[in-house]
């Protein structure tokens, strides 16, 4: 069996632009005839802002943003396409709106052979260190390559990042009173790693932030080297060999471990948003997803954990079995999953998000997974 991760495309010309209102634009080579991913990192710093990330008109959806500052964030934005939709060079843009002056570093990244994007994990130290060391959750198998962006607050216009221990794609130094650097840089395929973590020197203690998306790939691909007039044809096993690739390579996952708690009667979020994953729907329209938490709710009140869709298919939170815990007369917990098949979706690039919400007081969500797998 071949073991296929997603390989790495084209990288964009890159911008650091600034400005009240800033326009960022700039170019994205020729992708490769098989490229099917592109990712967009991006920093910001001074003030809020909005702004919807395109390639040439097309929106490239916000994975997550990272305030890894006050005032200041780390953004990945991606888009699943098929392979040649986009011919020839591609402008990357984004009309940026803030009420005040504005430093932003951005850059795209394309990649082939990706099936889902899943599992944003960010990190920083407010208070700074040196090496910067961002330590991921969980194991990289082979089929996965993690995307990692990084930054720091920089102290004058020159300074980047040195050293960095996977395969670095762009690498852009601090301009003095315009921009923060900013490092892209990849893990390399090879063997399932557990925890793995990235690292990169900076010239002193700064403070900094990261964040990594993880892209999967077909990392089993079974053999389809069938005769004609066997009792199955090449079509019926190869087509047997596809369905078992999809549900084996295309599962997602999206995790936080620490405890965050939520007072909202109605389905909300948690502070850390990366409890999500997003997968391409198949024409089955079916989907399973898998929900486990540990719960903590105080005497006579409930607490319940959820998940909404968005995407190719937008279903507010409720669907599916929820989590559910109901103390009796004294605290409760407990740890807790549930499995839910959806059938009825739309095929496409859906983003299942896990919510929160409480029957009264004060309830506590830690160790939080969602696990998507799409059905073929």
């Amino acid at each position: 069996m071949a073991l296929v991760a997603p390989l790495f495309d084209t990288l964009g010309a890159g911008q650091q632009p600034s400005g009240t209102n800033a326009l960022i634009s700039f170019a994205h080579p020729t992708m490769g005839a098989q490229a099917n991913c592109l990712l967009v990192g991006l920093v910001g710093q001074n003030s809020a802002f909005t702004g919807t990330m395109k390639v040439g008109a097309t929106t490239v959806p916000l994975l997550n943003s990272y305030p890894y500052l006050a005032s200041s964030w780390l953004n990945w934005y991606g888009l699943m396409f098929p392979p040649g939709t986009f011919a020839g060079p591609q402008a990357i843009s984004m009309q940026t709106s803030s009420a005040s002056a504005n430093y932003y570093t951005v850059n795209s990244i394309a990649y082939s052979g990706v099936t889902s994007i899943s599992q944003l994990q960010a990190a920083a130290s407010v208070a700074g260190t040196n090496p910067l060391s961002h330590t991921i959750n969980g194991v990289v198998g082979l089929g996965q390559v993690l995307v990692e962006a990084m930054t720091f607050n920089a102290a004058a216009g020159g300074q980047a990042f040195s050293a960095f221990n996977g395969t670095q794609r762009w690498n852009a130094a601090c301009i003095a009173g315009q921009s923060e650097p900013m490092l892209i840089g990849e893990t390399t395929p090879g063997a399932a790693t557990n925890n793995p973590v990235f690292s990169a020197n900076m010239p002193a203690a700064y403070a900094w932030g990261a964040m990594a998306v993880q892209l999967n790939g077909s990392g089993f691909a079974l053999p389809a080297a069938f005769n004609p007039g066997d009792v199955y044809s090449n079509a019926h096993v190869n087509a047997v060999a596809a369905a078992l690739n999809t549900i084996v390579n295309n599962a997602a996952i999206g995790q936080v471990a620490v405890q965050e708690a939520t007072t909202s009667g109605a389905y909300a979020d948690l502070p850390t948003t990366t409890d999500f994953a997003t997968v391409n729907v198949g024409s089955s329209g079916a989907v399973l997803v898998i929900l486990s938490a540990v719960i903590v709710t105080g005497s006579g009140y409930q607490a319940i954990c959820s998940f909404a869709l968005s995407g190719a298919n937008t279903i507010a939170a409720g669907a599916g079995q929820p989590l559910d815990a109901q103390s009796g007369s004294g605290n409760l917990v407990v740890g807790n999953s549930t499995v839910s098949l959806l059938r009825g979706l739309a095929p496409g690039l859906t983003t299942f998000k896990m919510k929160y919400a409480t029957g009264g007081g004060t309830a506590y969500f830690s160790s939080r997974q969602i696990i998507v797998i799409p059905l073929p």
